[in-house]
């Protein structure tokens, strides 16, 4: 019996959307089809729910969706979580520089990331905005690996350096474990993925319980010649343990030529018993005043704080400032009073009879706090000059001789002058007469504006040079 047309006519209809729905089915699978249904009834684009249809093996996709009241705003959010998704399948944070550029050109050049599309629309005066993007997944992958590689690298080095320090720590060279930590914190800071033992907290509170453990202390000083030892020690359970190879910075203030104070600072090194001696090593040290002896973690502050958290730096710094220890001293001059005689020569041997150089050489030494008085001599012999003064009982203890002479003076093609001297000076103990000091020959040179000027110049040179050596013997 034949079927009736009309019947036959939705027989084929039927077929034809039975044979298309399988043809979606073996094309997008359950799933996909589930999610183009979805979209089609929520009026956005099917890759809003698939972004992965049609995309061949070497193309990632991502879909960013951004809610605000503006369209502007709404995108930006959108771009904001395509950066988001990256850091998240790169696995490290994406700086603003990536989103500025995705947000501007719509483009990530480092990983072929372009936009592929977007859409918007309004509901209830709040805009939503999707933006569809697709990255190289080899690029993505490299970049990937190259973090991993990044990881294991900062977590092997973060490692090594607190195994170090634990090695330290045996060994009783307590402060270089403490640097060894330091240099650990700076590199695991913000590295959330490092072993909670050599994280940046736990390495914190290890260190500033190991700061609060030692003491630098003044075992013996001599404050009268600027000398003291120094002692490291940390708390232990019975006896304090010295604390070996410690490096402590010692600071101080000195005196330069023209009399200006400065600081100065030189840093020792504990020796096996935890201690070492402080001695006048810079003679330019101010006569009266004080040392502060601070442990030597310097470098590793300073990269702790331009790298890391500022406040658990800046505590760090207190903790290890807080236990410095002064140390004052009020040098004495051991030789007593100083007459000088400084005799200037001309470039023939013939003594000038000028005064300037030996009041100058008095005011250099009056700067630094001793009891200076000129003495003019007539003569022009070192032995001549000594009995000359024995005989006029001057009173001092010491009597500095210079005898300064010129060598050469040359006018310039430029303009003005340059003259060249030497010298020799020597200290004499007014008690025995015998020899405190003789220096070998000292040259010095000096410009100025007139052939005099420039050998005056010269002279003053010549006596500060002088008066550097003689720094280590009169005091």
């Amino acid at each position: 019996m034949k079927m009736p047309r009309r019947r036959r006519k939705l027989c084929k209809v039927v077929l034809t959307i039975l044979a298309a729905f399988a043809i979606m089915m073996s094309l997008t699978g359950c799933t996909s089809l589930s999610s183009l249904i979805r979209a089609n009834i929520s009026g956005v684009p099917y890759w809003v729910y698939s972004p992965k249809v049609g995309l061949g093996k070497d193309r990632v996709s991502f879909v960013g969706e951004g809610r605000a009241s503006s369209s502007r705003q709404a995108e930006l959010l959108a771009y904001s979580s395509i950066v988001d998704q990256l850091s998240e399948y790169l696995g490290v944070p994406l700086d603003q520089e990536v989103y500025r550029e995705l947000s501007v050109l719509g483009t990530i050049q480092a990983y072929d990331l372009y936009v592929e599309d977007s859409f918007s629309r309004v509901l209830d005066r709040e805009t939503t905005f999707y933006v569809y993007a697709v990255a190289d997944s080899s690029l993505l992958e490299a970049a990937s690996s190259e973090e991993t590689i990044r990881r294991n690298e900062v977590s092997k080095n973060v490692e090594e350096l607190v195994l170090q320090g634990d090695s330290y720590m045996k060994d009783e060279m307590f402060t270089r474990g403490i640097s060894c930590y330091m240099q650990a914190m700076a590199a695991s800071y913000g590295q959330d993925y490092i072993k909670e033992e050599y994280s940046y907290d736990t390495l914190f509170g290890d260190v500033m319980d190991i700061i609060g453990s030692i003491t630098v202390s003044i075992s013996s000083s001599d404050p009268s010649r600027a000398r003291c030892t120094v002692a490291v020690t940390r708390k232990s359970v019975l006896l304090p343990s010295k604390v070996r190879n410690a490096e402590v910075l010692a600071m101080y203030r000195a005196v330069d030529m023209k009399g200006d104070a400065y600081d100065d600072s030189f840093v020792y090194i504990t020796g096996a018993d935890g201690g070492f001696v402080f001695d006048c090593l810079n003679f330019s040290m101010v006569r009266k005043g004080s040392v502060e002896f601070v442990l030597d973690f310097e470098s590793e502050l300073e990269v702790l704080e331009r790298t890391t958290d500022p406040a658990i730096a800046a505590t760090l710094r207190a903790a290890v400032e807080e236990k410095s220890v002064r140390f004052d001293y009020d040098r004495a001059y051991i030789l007593g009073d100083i007459a000088v005689a400084a005799i200037e020569f001309d470039s023939k041997g013939y003594a000038i009879g000028n005064k300037d150089t030996t009041d100058y050489l008095c005011s250099l030494l009056k700067t630094d706090g001793a009891e200076v008085s000129p003495f003019y001599a007539d003569s022009n012999l070192e032995e001549d000059v000594l009995y000359d003064y024995s005989q006029l009982k001057g009173g001092a203890d010491c009597l500095l001789v210079c005898r300064f002479g010129q060598m050469d003076v040359v006018e310039s093609r430029l303009g003005g002058f340059a003259a060249s001297v030497e010298g020799t000076a020597t200290l004499f103990d007014m008690k025995s007469l015998s020899t405190i000091y003789s220096s070998s020959v000292v040259y010095a040179s000096a410009f100025g504006d007139t052939a005099q000027s420039a050998v005056k110049a010269s002279f003053e040179k010549l006596a500060d040079v002088v008066y550097s050596l003689l720094k280590a013997d009169y005091v």
